[in-house]
Protein backbone atom coordinates (compact mmCIF):
# COMPACT_ATOMS: atom_id res chain seq x y z
CA UNK A 1 0.00 0.00 0.00
CA UNK A 2 1.33 3.30 -0.84
CA UNK A 3 0.47 6.61 1.04
CA UNK A 4 -2.19 7.35 -1.38
CA UNK A 5 -3.41 4.32 -0.46
CA UNK A 6 -3.10 4.61 2.95
CA UNK A 7 -4.53 8.41 3.18
CA UNK A 8 -7.35 7.11 1.05
CA UNK A 9 -8.67 4.05 3.09
CA UNK A 10 -8.04 6.57 6.31
CA UNK A 11 -10.13 9.02 5.04
CA UNK A 12 -12.81 6.31 2.97
CA UNK A 13 -12.70 4.04 6.55
CA UNK A 14 -13.65 7.18 9.01
CA UNK A 15 -16.41 8.59 6.82
CA UNK A 16 -18.20 5.26 6.53
CA UNK A 17 -17.36 4.74 10.49
CA UNK A 18 -19.01 8.11 10.65
CA UNK A 19 -22.14 7.43 8.66
CA UNK A 20 -22.79 3.74 9.95
CA UNK A 21 -22.94 5.61 13.57
CA UNK A 22 -25.03 8.14 11.80
CA UNK A 23 -23.05 11.03 13.07
CA UNK A 24 -22.89 14.25 10.89
CA UNK A 25 -19.38 15.26 10.85
CA UNK A 26 -20.53 18.19 13.73
CA UNK A 27 -21.51 15.23 15.45
CA UNK A 28 -17.87 13.35 15.17
CA UNK A 29 -16.47 16.23 16.20
CA UNK A 30 -18.09 17.38 19.35
CA UNK A 31 -17.84 14.07 20.41
CA UNK A 32 -13.94 13.78 19.30
CA UNK A 33 -13.43 17.31 20.71
CA UNK A 34 -12.21 18.63 17.13
CA UNK A 35 -13.09 21.29 14.74
CA UNK A 36 -15.37 20.57 11.89
CA UNK A 37 -12.72 21.36 9.07
CA UNK A 38 -10.62 19.00 11.09
CA UNK A 39 -12.74 16.02 9.98
CA UNK A 40 -14.09 17.63 6.60
CA UNK A 41 -10.45 17.69 6.14
CA UNK A 42 -9.01 14.48 7.42
CA UNK A 43 -12.45 12.74 4.85
CA UNK A 44 -11.25 14.43 2.39
CA UNK A 45 -7.81 13.68 2.46
CA UNK A 46 -6.13 16.83 2.38
CA UNK A 47 -5.37 16.60 6.09
CA UNK A 48 -2.99 13.73 7.79
CA UNK A 49 -4.14 13.40 11.40
CA UNK A 50 -2.09 13.44 14.69
CA UNK A 51 -1.78 10.18 16.35
CA UNK A 52 -3.83 11.93 19.39
CA UNK A 53 -6.58 12.98 16.69
CA UNK A 54 -6.89 9.24 15.60
CA UNK A 55 -7.35 8.01 19.07
CA UNK A 56 -9.93 9.95 19.46
CA UNK A 57 -11.76 9.23 16.44
CA UNK A 58 -11.54 5.78 17.18
CA UNK A 59 -12.59 6.17 20.81
CA UNK A 60 -16.11 7.96 19.69
CA UNK A 61 -16.33 4.76 17.12
CA UNK A 62 -15.24 2.30 20.29
CA UNK A 63 -12.83 1.01 17.99
CA UNK A 64 -9.21 0.14 17.87
CA UNK A 65 -7.50 2.75 15.99
CA UNK A 66 -5.30 0.53 13.58
CA UNK A 67 -9.08 -0.69 12.36
CA UNK A 68 -9.19 2.87 10.86
CA UNK A 69 -6.88 1.66 8.41
CA UNK A 70 -7.62 -1.48 7.10
CA UNK A 71 -8.34 -1.71 3.44
CA UNK A 72 -11.33 -4.33 3.17
CA UNK A 73 -12.74 -3.71 6.39
CA UNK A 74 -15.92 -2.83 4.55
CA UNK A 75 -15.72 -6.05 2.17
CA UNK A 76 -17.11 -8.23 4.34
Amino acid sequence: MNSNELRNTLSSNIKRFRNFRQYTQNELAARADLSVQTIIKIELGTLWPSDKTLCKIAEVFEIETYKLFIQSIWNV
